[in-house]
């Protein structure tokens, strides 16, 4: 875990535009090292998806959670704690 990584409004407004399925090395410079890394899961049969997780730095709250196929962004998701 890294203390203090927070994702800004400026950058969850960067990743909103990048699409699904471009590079992973794209959103890794919007958004730089994240707090955490989850356990990983398989989302589509056989293909193994890790995540990784942000803090918001406007709602302590609130999480983005980001998925990895491989090399490429495959989504993401909030989690309200």
């Amino acid at each position: 875990m890294k203390a203090g990584v927070v994702v800004s409004r400026q950058q969850l407004a960067q990743l909103l535009a990048v699409p699904e399925r471009d590079r992973k090395s794209k959103v890794e410079a919007i958004l730089k090292e994240p707090y955490c890394q989850l356990p990983s899961l398989e989302v589509r049969a056989g293909v193994a998806a890790n995540r990784v997780a942000y803090p918001l730095a406007f709602d302590p709250q609130s999480w983005l959670v980001v998925l990895y196929e491989g090399d490429e962004y495959a989504g993401y998701e909030f989690r309200v704690q």
